[in-house]
């Protein structure tokens, strides 16, 4: 039987940390290469300014963007599963699991669909017509 009670994230993290790096390094290096040949370069900031926005879009925002649609919904689902009987099979983990991630994907299709109801300029490229999260002061070249 399988029990998450008792996990420990640090004593986890230190029997397979060098298995999560590489495999988190193998997944960067795919996506990275992706965006280089499907995405033409943009206007970039410089000196400072570009030091602002890796730290505002790429940490602070993708931090919160993944706090808020992904683990946030997992983690109320586990919680309001947490004393039932469900909860005390294998199987019925793993229906918990599913719901949890259907949560996760009913909350990012949420804000889609929000996004979608933007004008453009405010969420959106203005090259293509895609969607992109950031300040609403910022704006695109």
């Amino acid at each position: 039987m399988v029990s998450f009670d008792r996990l420990h994230l640090v004593a986890a993290a230190r029997r397979r940390w060098l298995a999560a790096l590489v495999l988190g390094l193998t997944a960067a290096g795919v996506m990275a290469m992706m965006v280089m040949r499907t995405e033409d370069a943009t206007a970039r900031p410089d000196g400072v300014a570009l030091i602002g926005a890796v730290a505002w879009r790429g940490i602070v925002y993708r931090v919160t963007d993944g706090l808020l649609l992904s683990v946030f919904p997992i983690l109320v689902v586990f919680a309001a599963f947490a004393g039932s009987r469900l909860n005390r099979r294998f199987a019925g983990k793993v229906v918990i699991g599913i719901v949890a991630l259907i949560a996760s994907l009913a909350m990012t299709a949420v804000l889609s669909l929000r996004l979608q109801r933007l004008p453009l300029g405010q969420g959106r490229k203005a090259t293509d017509g895609r969607r992109d999260l950031e300040r609403p002061d910022a704006r695109h070249a």
